[in-house]
């Protein structure tokens, strides 16, 4: 067993708030199955099939005096020495279990569900946050909601998290209650945002925003903001990535029958958090079907360390940038930079972080990219719009040009090379029915071009054929900060400026 002390583990603020929440929903889904089985066992007829779910009051105050004790005494025994250690020489978790020598709850909780509870109540942190957004004419946004978590949000937020009296209903159903929370959350199909839906988000935006009840609108992180709202007047809440900390509070639920698990063993087998963003859903629905938290979080480290067998273009032996011109030249001094870098001799904003290439198809962007990875001696990740484009509609879209900077930044030091970046277009352009589309688009990319500019370790290369047709934006210094035409074999002319494109 691990040698963490858990007495002096610091718990998040967010922790006894998210514990509240889950043990509300679990009481709400005990009841909801006792409700079922009572109806099955009655063979109860057509006009009773649809009884409602049960109302469960919030969790007391005070819960049960030893499970109490034994949650802020998190390394006490409570079990005889003898069926403690029986328990553990059979592979189970004596914490967890009962003084019947159970461990696994008689309920069985949707873990997807309670995990999406926990990053929600982590992201209020305490009733007061709640409250503070129940007030009149309060707007709220709530980001990184996962697309296939979207059908649970209102169940969640009635039955673990609003307090007495309120309750939230989906902005397209018309219902008039005093303490109502309209709920304006993008429809998915098959875990997939189209296009047709945020249309449809917006309309339902509008609608809401027509009385002065609370309005939450639950957006997924690489969504922009939908008009007609403004960033400053909306109180904007991220839910958290996965980490550690939520993973240890799921397992306690999903996973324990006092509400406690081997801490110490499950928090020394589980991946870095860094590691744990990358969890897919399918990695951690098969994890979480271990019998013991401990196993579960060795089935996570195995899956993640067996996704990242092969990562991107590795180390390849050093080559020098061979060619003539301001392009090569340009290169050649931004892999030194890099190299110094990497050397500790210049500090990271000191140096260039990006590079825009633009010239005729055909004259070698790619390849001089690829060399500035192997002349660097570091990672070399390559997408394109075009890439991003295939993967379906707007959503899909986001969501695969947000992992291909993710993937950058797992892989740093590293060359990112974003080929056919001209295809993002402008949001300046006129005469076509895809400004909102496109405006999306440009507020993504530049987000994404943002973020990984406060990362270190990853020069960016932007390749296009036509740079008169990006987004002013785009061009600012800070995300491409170099500029430079590329001619390939005929880029002989080492007076080339850096740039003719209007900034």
């Amino acid at each position: 067993m691990s040698q963490l002390d858990l007495s002096k583990l610091p718990r998040p603020d967010w922790w006894q708030f998210a514990e509240d929440c889950a043990r509300r929903y679990h009481l709400y889904y005990r009841e909801l199955q006792l409700a079922r089985r009572k109806t099955l066992k009655e063979d109860a007829p057509d006009d009773s099939a649809g009884a409602e779910e049960p109302l469960v009051p919030p969790a007391p105050d005070h819960p049960h005096s030893l499970l109490q004790h034994l949650s802020e005494h998190p390394d006490a025994r409570h079990l005889p020495p003898d069926l403690w250690e029986a328990l553990e020489q059979e592979g189970a978790d004596p914490y967890a279990c009962d003084d019947t020598g159970q461990w696994l709850p008689a309920t069985d909780l949707p873990a997807d569900k309670l995990l999406l509870l926990l990053r929600i109540a982590a992201a209020f942190g305490s009733p007061a946050a709640v409250d503070a957004q129940l007030a009149r004419g309060a707007v709220l946004i709530l980001r990184n909601v996962p697309a296939s978590g979207f059908s649970s949000v209102e169940n969640l937020l009635n039955h673990a998290l609003l307090p007495p009296g309120w309750q939230a209903y989906d902005a397209r159903r018309q219902v008039q209650l005093p303490q109502r929370v309209t709920l304006a959350v993008p429809s998915a199909r098959e875990g997939e945002i189209e296009q047709r839906h945020f249309d449809e988000l917006q309309d339902l935006i509008i609608k809401g925003l027509a009385h002065s009840q609370p309005l939450w609108i639950c957006l997924p992180d690489e969504m922009a903001l939908p008009a007609p709202l403004v960033t400053e007047h909306c109180h904007q809440l991220a839910l958290p990535q996965v980490d550690a900390d939520l993973l240890i509070a799921l397992l306690r639920q999903t996973h324990s029958r006092t509400g406690r698990i081997d801490e110490a063993a499950a928090r020394a087998a589980l991946p870095p958090n860094g590691q744990l963003q990358e969890l897919s859903t399918a990695a951690l629905s098969f994890a979480l079907r271990a019998p013991t938290a401990k196993k579960m979080a060795q089935r996570l480290s195995q899956a993640l360390t067996a996704a990242a067998a092969s990562p991107p273009e590795a180390h390849a032996p050093r080559e020098e940038i061979t060619g003539i011109g301001r392009s090569y030249d340009t290169a050649r001094q931004l892999v030194a930079d890099l190299r110094l870098w990497a050397e500790g001799e210049v500090a990271w904003n000191e140096i260039p972080h990006s590079l825009l290439l633009f010239g005729l198809p055909g004259t070698g962007k790619s390849h001089l990219a690829r060399a500035m990875g192997r002349s660097a001696g570091v990672n070399y990740v390559q997408t394109s719009c075009a890439e991003w484009q295939a993967t379906g509609h707007l959503g899909n879209l986001l969501l695969a040009m947000r992992r291909s900077f993710d993937e950058a930044r797992k892989n740093a030091p590293c060359i990112l090379f974003l080929d056919e970046i001209d295809a993002i277009g402008s949001r300046d352009s006129v005469g076509d029915n895809s400004a909102s589309y496109r405006r999306q688009v440009v507020a993504g990319f530049l987000e994404q071009m943002d973020r990984v500019s406060l990362e270190e370790g990853i020069i960016v290369v932007g390749a296009c054929n036509h740079p008169e047709h990006l987004d002013p934006a785009v061009l600012r210094a800070g995300r491409f900060d170099i500029k430079c035409a590329h001619r390939g074999s005929a880029d002989k002319d080492s007076n080339l400026t850096r740039t003719t494109i209007p900034i």
